[in-house]
């Protein structure tokens, strides 16, 4: 008799960045950076085949070649991959509890974004019931310029980092330009109160406000955010909404290893 509940599909899968990876993880198992016919070898390909992925895998920076030897290993890319890995599953894990809270204390939706490629990436969400028919996505990119979040980013993470993505954020959008004056005045403050808010231009009403996440290097690793009614979410720093949000902002941080005191956005709440 044939089962009621027919066996899942497989995934579909990429064969050729399936068959890359065993060298990858060649290289990963190994001491240290190996010949070319030794990658072959653990690998099984032929050389040919191993370098042709090698040079691919090298242009990407997740594998590098020592100029003495020519012999090949892990690049520095990989190396960002695993600290990111490591710090992206400790952050959620911290921050998943202070999310709820929060959404428990506010009923707005809280969310947590990381810096990406194309800038700020939701991460994690827990949806609330206070900010009408606006919502957010997980991995939804959200504006530099206009949004709370982005300003955080913008305020603790070095220029180069984000400089071109909100050039070609402002080429795209006139309404958003400002002056350098403007916008160094606006970091600041930011940098200052320990979060940033904006309302949201479509839904009269909204608001949200972010506060920085920090690592055991003082560097911005994330943000915490709320959205939400704007009589909520005003207030400036003697908002009790607020100081909660630094709060829970500054408690993941100390989780993560910063040591706090006078860094921005650390202050008790």
């Amino acid at each position: 008799m044939a089962s009621r509940n027919p066996a899942p599909r497989a995934a579909r899968r990429i064969q050729s960045v399936e068959v890359g990876f065993r060298v990858i993880r060649a290289l990963e198992a190994a001491e240290g950076p190996l010949p070319l016919k030794e990658i072959a070898r653990l690998a099984a390909m032929p050389a040919s085949k191993a370098h042709v992925y090698l040079a691919s895998f090298a242009r990407e920076g997740l594998v590098e070649q020592e100029a003495a030897t020519g012999h090949y290993g892990l690049g520095p890319f990989a190396m960002q991959l695993g600290l990111a890995a490591l710090r992206q599953t400790e952050l959620l894990r911290v921050a998943w509890p202070e999310l709820q809270g929060l959404r428990a204390a506010t009923r707005c939706t809280g969310y947590l974004s990381i810096w990406g490629n194309r800038g700020p990436v939701v991460a994690a969400k827990v949806d609330g019931d206070r900010q009408g028919s606006l919502g957010v996505r997980l991995g939804y990119v959200l504006s530099l310029r206009r949004t709370a979040t982005g300003k955080v980013f913008r305020a603790h993470l070095p220029d180069f980092e984000w400089q071109a993505l909100l050039e070609a954020e402002l080429a795209e959008d006139a309404g958003a330009r400002a002056t350098r004056r403007e916008l160094e005045q606006e970091l600041a403050a930011v940098r200052a109160a320990g979060y940033a808010d904006s309302q949201h231009r479509h839904i009269l009403g909204i608001q949200a406000i972010a506060s920085p996440i920090f690592d055991h290097v003082g560097r911005v690793v994330a943000t915490m955010t709320l959205l939400g009614p704007v009589e909520l979410l005003s207030g400036g720093a003697a908002s009790a909404v607020v100081r909660a949000l630094i709060g829970a902002a500054a408690r993941v941080s100390l989780r993560l290893g910063h040591p706090g005191g006078d860094a921005p956005g650390m202050a008790a709440g």
